[in-house]
Order: C-alpha cells, then sequence, then structure tokens
C-alpha cells in the first residue's frame, strides 16, 4: 500500500507538491514541478510495487464543485466549526469563481483521470477508507492539517502567503518539521529538507518549492494516519457534493 498527498495548484501554471509514503512511512518520493495531471499519475504508478498496489491519495484542491455560486456545504461546515478552539477560512469554492479565476477546476480533472487510470474511488463516507477498491480519493487541506496535529505550532506560519519575512517563515518551517521529525512517525523526513534551513539563502521561488513539498507530505500524512486512527479525524459535507477530511486531534502513536 502507498500513502500519496498532493498538494495541487489551481491552475496548470504553478507548481504542485506531491509525496508519496510506503507501508512503513518512508518517503518514496516527494518533489514539487509545474506537473500536469498525467504526471502525476506517472510519478504515484512508478512507486506502486504491483500495477494494482493499493493507494490512498489525499488532495489539496477540491474535487468536486456541484455548486454554481457560494460556498459548497463542506465549506461551510468547516468554517463554523472549530478545531483546538480555532476557526479555518476557505475560498468560496463554486463553478462561477473557479472558471473565471482559473478557467477550470482543476480537482474534478484530476479526480476523473484518477478514476479512469488507477480504478480510484472518491471517498463518500468515512468506511471507503477500509474499502476493497485499488484507489481511494479524498480532499484535505494542510493548513486544517497543521491546526489538526500541531495546535501549539499553529500559529507560526509557514508560508509566503502570510506575508511574514522569509527568514521568520524559515524559522517556523523548522519547527514545524523538527516537530514531525520528532514523532519518529516517517523514518527518513530530514534526508528530504536542508539540514540547516534557517540559514540557508533560499530565494522566494525556491522556498515556494519547499512549502509546496511540506504541504503535501502533510497530505501523505493524512492519507496513513486516516486508515488506522479514523476516530481522530472529521468528515465535513457529503460525498457527492464534496467531503473534506480533517484531523480534529493528534492520533495515537504520532
Amino acid at each position: 500500500m502507498k500513502f500519496v498527498g498532493i498538494d495541487l495548484a489551481w491552475t496548470y501554471k504553478n507548481e504542485t507538491g506531491i509525496c508519496i509514503l510506503d507501508e512503513s512511512n518512508n518517503i518514496v518520493h516527494l518533489s514539487a514541478d509545474l506537473y500536469d495531471d498525467h504526471n502525476l499519475i506517472d510519478i504515484i504508478r512508478s512507486a506502486m510495487v504491483e500495477p494494482n498496489e493499493r493507494v490512498i491519495i489525499s488532495v489539496d484542491l477540491p474535487l468536486i464543485v456541484n455548486n454554481d455560486t457560494g460556498h459548497r456545504e463542506a465549506d461551510l461546515e468547516v468554517i463554523r466549526d472549530r478545531i483546538h478552539g480555532q476557526k479555518l477560512r476557505l475560498l468560496a469554492t463554486n463553478k462561477q469563481f473557479m472558471n473565471k479565476q482559473f478557467s477550470c477546476i482543476r480537482g474534478e480533472n484530476l479526480m476523473t483521470l484518477f478514476k479512469s487510470t488507477l480504478n480510484g474511488k472518491l471517498l463518500t463516507r468515512k468506511s471507503d477508507l477500509h474499502s476493497d477498491v485499488d484507489a481511494v480519493i479524498f480532499e484535505t487541506f494542510p493548513t486544517g492539517i497543521y491546526l489538526g496535529l500541531f495546535p501549539d505550532l499553529y500559529m507560526n506560519k509557514y508560508k509566503l502567503s502570510s506575508r511574514l519575512s522569509l527568514e521568520v517563515l524559515k524559522s517556523n518551517m523548522t519547527d514545524l518539521l523538527l516537530e514531525i521529525n520528532k514523532s519518529r512517525f516517517i523514518k527518513n523526513l530530514l534526508d528530504y529538507f536542508p539540514q540547516d534551513l534557517i540559514n540557508n539563502s533560499f530565494k522566494k521561488k525556491n522556498y515556494k518549492l519547499l512549502e509546496d513539498s511540506l504541504d503535501a507530505l502533510l497530505c501523505a500524512l493524512i492519507s496513513s494516519l486516516s486508515i488506522s486512527n479514523t476516530s481522530s479525524f472529521k468528515f465535513y459535507g457529503s460525498g457527492n457534493n464534496g467531503l473534506i477530511v480533517l484531523p480534529k486531534e493528534k492520533p495515537q502513536g504520532f
């Protein structure tokens, strides 16, 4: 079995991050680049030991958008909820906005390709995680994962969109990586990130690739943890109109 996390860019003009963990939670692939949907399928397939090896895939982007305007119900449920006392914000996901802003609904395109090439099934209810289909795909998002798993660090933002200085962002990312590494859940984490991130003279573009890679890693973590710790997760929305999976607490053993 493989656990996949994809930090999918809203548009094909921006970089996408992808991370793949094996059953022992070793990283077998981690990268960020200008990938199209077929590139992502090829990367997943190249990591599979057997053609029908089971994969659990979580994606940071809406995989189904049925509403023309406003928010999806899954988005509203997340916005109304609190995790560790904090509220999360989401973009208004609807067909009109996404087609105007990005000229496509990329998550739906990827979902269609997953179904046809990997015999994938969109997660519509909690029990689908333990079904016998070849691939299960669901939506999540790294900011919510960060809050659910690491509430004590959550206010220390590591994303460029927070408008903090690059020095502060590098420090915050380092703290998060060390916290993930402390759990020993991912055995080879530090092999994939600069050992001296804080003192590394990154330009913003290079830092953004690290950010995309870390977001993909957080998604892959959720793909793995959700199988054995389902009770530690919240499921927002309904399967046929969008379902978002987020951790409500740090699962036992992590």
